[in-house]
């Protein structure tokens, strides 16, 4: 009897801290998990401010570009033809002060009248002109466009910053400007491509084109 009573003083000496211990580490868990919920909803948060800072960061960065797009497409809609020194001049005076890293003119070309576009270029101070499209493994990343019913190839571009040219690349058979630039066409009016790391800027930021009809 005594004995037994011994046991369980035993045991009840034993639970207690046995108590404790599954307490304190029932305790943690639900500390951890709670801090854990909070890390994630503050990750959340920031994420979603980020998200917000970045799509009106990137709706005001669209709306500067939209006015120097469209006073080029103005400037080279009023006239059938003009030289390369009116463009830069032009295109420099339309950029003025926006975030624009480059303006480019990129007329729409039959097939039939490749050749004689060409040479015209060629005649116009781009002596090796050529309507070109991307390749990997290409030098500078450019080749000989294959042929097409038509083409909308940078003939003339005014870059602002340090990046490689898109001097001749057709746009229409591009596979990144390509569905942009024939959707512009088709509806007549600018679209916006979805931003991505540029293939022709130096430090491949991550940049949009505005296509303009």
């Amino acid at each position: 009897m005594a004995e037994g009573v011994a046991q369980r003083r035993a045991w009840r000496l034993w639970l207690i801290p046995a108590a404790i211990l599954v307490g304190g580490i029932a305790l943690s868990i639900y500390v951890f998990l709670g801090t854990r919920a909070a890390n994630v909803a503050n990750v959340r948060d920031v994420l979603e401010l980020r998200a917000q800072w970045r799509a009106y960061d990137y709706q005001n960065k669209l709306a500067a570009a939209l006015s120097s797009v469209e006073g080029l497409a103005d400037f080279a809609a009023s006239r059938e033809d003009f030289l390369p020194v009116e463009f830069h001049r032009f295109a420099r005076i339309a950029r003025g002060s926006d975030p624009v890293a480059r303006l480019a003119w990129a007329p729409r070309v039959n097939a039939g009248d490749r050749a004689a576009f060409v040479e015209a270029a060629r005649r116009n101070g781009a002596a090796d002109f050529e309507i070109r499209q991307f390749q990997k493994g290409a030098e500078f990343g450019l080749v000989r466009a294959a042929p097409h019913e038509s083409y909308a190839p940078v003939l003339y571009e005014e870059a602002f910053d340090r990046r490689n040219s898109m001097l001749g690349l057709d746009l229409l058979s591009d596979p990144t400007f390509g569905p942009y630039a024939a959707r512009a066409r088709d509806e007549g009016m600018p679209i916006a491509t979805l931003p991505a790391p540029s293939a022709t800027a130096l430090d491949h930021a991550v940049n949009w084109t505005l296509i303009w009809p």
